[in-house]
């Protein structure tokens, strides 16, 4: 692959970053490893309606099978 091409990955994904900053900014988007537990965690609210954890490390369903 060439160097242009991983450029061009990369100035798209940090735009991609930007712009879920601006669509959920209670999130941080940042880095590979937080974009995708932020994403896992916004799918689980939005989508399964469930809750943050009070202490915003978490996210803890409402039947408390992942509560610590």
């Amino acid at each position: 692959m060439s160097v242009e091409a991983i450029k061009h990955i990369m100035a798209t994904f940090f735009s991609a970053q930007n712009a879920l900053r601006s669509l959920a900014p209670e999130f941080k988007w940042a880095g590979m490893g937080n974009l995708l537990s932020d994403y896992g965690e916004y799918i689980c609210i939005e989508v399964y309606g469930l809750k943050k954890h009070l202490q915003d490390q978490v996210v803890m369903m409402q039947f408390g099978v992942f509560s610590n």
